[in-house]
């Protein structure tokens, strides 16, 4: 802990992940201002063009986007997962953690956000899998 938030040094921990501080770590920056998602679900889909077309064999790969609830409350988050339901991407997927916090304050709404995004992701055509404090 000592190391977070101190990127001067080569040691240093960012706060926001990024490929240039830990290459061998990180394949994208994602943050919490929607990114993410929406480029996690065009990786899938731009693995599935790849193997598709024989370009590269892709069939076996799996794109994982580790996200919060807050990043998901972002309007171009949900609204990029529509997407990914309707070109039947099965190599995704996202583990979402909902802790109901964002950058600028509490993720909104009643409370409930697990359920939402559940129907959220169910109406997108996704499989939704709920593991709510452990096993």
């Amino acid at each position: 802990m000592l190391l977070f938030r101190q990127e001067a040094g080569k040691d240093g921990l960012s706060s926001y992940p990024h490929p240039w501080l830990m290459p061998d770590f990180w394949q994208f920056p994602t943050v919490s201002m929607g990114l993410g998602p929406i480029m996690a679900i065009y990786q899938a889909r731009f693995m599935k063009y790849l193997h598709h077309r024989e370009i590269k064999q892709t069939d076996k790969r799996t794109v994982w986007a580790y996200l919060g609830d807050g990043e998901m409350d972002e309007p171009e988050s949900l609204g990029a997962i529509s997407v990914a339901g309707r070109e039947k991407l099965d190599n995704l997927i996202f583990v979402i953690n909902c802790n109901l916090q964002r950058l600028d304050g509490p993720v909104r709404g009643n409370g409930k956000i697990i359920q939402e995004l559940e129907g959220m992701f169910r109406g997108a055509d996704w499989n939704v899998l709920k593991v709510i404090w452990g096993w």
